[in-house]
């Protein structure tokens, strides 16, 4: 796993990198983007879909 916190804010993250890291549930933190909770993810391809560290950690600064 990488460590999160040592990437730059510009580094680009999978769902299942933020879910293992915050141990958090992959569907979790879908419902959260549906819920405006969470960014939405920069989508490359429909299989290709990534998240900024730095939008990530913001907003679970914002979450608790």
């Amino acid at each position: 796993m990488k460590d999160l916190e040592s990437l730059p804010d510009g580094a680009h993250i999978t769902v299942n990198e933020i879910a293992e890291y915050y141990s958090l549930s992959v569907s979790t933190i879908w419902d959260w983007v549906g819920l405006e909770k969470f960014p939405e993810p920069k989508r490359y391809s429909q299989r290709c879909t990534r998240w900024r560290c730095g939008d990530v950690r913001r907003a679970m600064a914002m979450i608790g």
